[in-house]
């Protein structure tokens, strides 16, 4: 095995060839990341170090361990290397402090509980790096927190963790649920690691497979006629006329249900014909989030105009404000985004069509434009999804012309 000298970044972590066992970075002196050999499952552990002294030339040598790559990226690592370093050149002994501190919580009189290492978890790392906290927000609170929050961590184990919080949620049918919060139990253990909390963590190699099962990818998009029969008996079924408004959009337009119930009248230049939606809406690793634009037409512009006439008493920003949000008052948030897929499961029976979600109307918009001849790469543009390969780096068009006359034809083919 050996080592070579190279700036530490995640690409260079994820094509390391298998003979290297540890990359010495060429930028911050001490950083390194050293490879485990390849487990009998096929994986290899890559572990962030810093290597620094105390004392000078003849003092201790440290090895201090930041972090694992499947829960840090190589920036993340390199910045606390760099915040670590700091503290070294000043005196401090960062290892003895993070022994001290492990110290400290064994002698605790109030054993630390799941709860609070949950907080720690959220304040420092899903906060700061998770483009929708919110999301793990929510996770917590409905399944982690009510089954584990008051366990002690010293209890925790494989079987304690599956049993209270991922089998009751297999329970209820919610599969693809109970993954999301595997992987995020996963990362807040690896969490209470590095942060001093755990000696291991409970669900390292606990896979997908034994708890919500593989995940294939939905390819259910509606046909034309089911398109005319759902938008038809949607108004007879007594739902609102903010979630068909929705749903007509996210047809009509590609764009996510999100995009669409937070959308701001201020987002629309309807001079120019142009809605360009803000970067903190879109859909985005964190970090790579940029405005994404649609084009309007007639047809588009009528559905806003009606929305517009029918909340106009609230004077809300919001294009579909929320009507009964029991915080505040109405027209001050725009209506929950999961309210509009309830609405669609609450009457999947009645529509008399095969289930469908929001979501899959943004497949069908895709299917259609497809239908109808328009470009791939167009199609790809107004969905805004990332260009792949050789195409992400030289293909800056951003197509707006072919956009418009793709959306123009969808609108003259789809009657409401």
């Amino acid at each position: 095995m050996t080592s070579v000298k190279i700036k530490i970044t995640d690409s260079i972590v994820k094509q390391i060839p298998e003979e290297v066992s540890r990359i010495n970075d060429t930028e911050l002196s001490g950083f390194y990341v050293q490879i485990g050999e390849r487990s009998p499952n096929g994986t290899r552990s890559f572990t962030y170090y810093l290597y620094y002294r105390i004392g000078g030339r003849s003092g201790i040598q440290r090895r201090y361990p930041i972090g694992n790559a499947n829960v840090l990226t190589a920036s993340e690592a390199r910045k606390e290397a760099t915040r670590l370093k700091g503290r070294v050149a000043i005196g401090e002994d960062v290892f003895l402090t993070r022994k001290d501190a492990h110290a400290a919580i064994a002698k605790s009189k109030t054993e630390p509980k799941v709860a609070l290492l949950a907080k720690e978890f959220m304040d420092i790392y899903v906060n700061q790096h998770r483009r929708r906290p919110e999301e793990v927000q929510r996770m917590m609170d409905a399944d982690i927190l009510p089954t584990l929050g008051k366990i002690k961590l010293s209890q925790l184990d494989r079987r304690l963790v599956i049993s209270k919080t991922l089998d009751p949620i297999l329970e209820r049918g919610s599969k693809v649920q109970a993954n999301k919060t595997l992987s995020v139990l996963k990362q807040m253990f690896d969490f209470g690691i590095q942060r001093g909390w755990l000696d291991n963590n409970p669900l390292t190699g606990t896979k997908r497979q034994v708890i919500g099962g593989n995940e294939s990818s939905r390819d259910r998009h509606l046909s034309l006629t089911e398109v005319k029969t759902v938008f038809e008996r949607l108004p007879q079924l007594g739902v609102s006329h903010q979630v068909i408004t929705i749903l007509k959009l996210i047809l009509l337009t590609g764009c996510r249900v999100n995009e669409v119930a937070s959308a701001k009248w201020r987002e629309f230049d309807f001079d120019n014909q142009l809605w360009t939606i803000p970067k903190e809406n879109v859909k985005a690793k964190k970090g790579k989030e940029k405005e994404h634009y649609v084009p309007l037409n007639d047809h588009l512009m009528a559905l806003l105009d009606e929305a517009k006439k029918a909340y106009a008493y609230l004077n809300s920003e919001y294009v579909f404000p929320s009507l009964s949000c029991t915080t505040v008052a109405p027209g001050i948030k725009p209506i929950d985004k999961r309210s509009v897929a309830r609405a669609v499961k609450r009457h999947i029976e009645e529509l008399g069509v095969e289930p469908f979600t929001p979501h899959d109307l943004r497949r069908t918009t895709a299917t259609m434009l497809s239908e109808l001849g328009v470009d791939p790469i167009v199609v790809e543009k107004i969905l805004n999804h990332e260009l792949m390969g050789v195409m992400a780096v030289y293909n800056r068009h951003q197509y707006m012309d072919k956009r418009k006359e793709a959306l123009d034809k969808l609108s003259a083919s789809v009657t409401f």
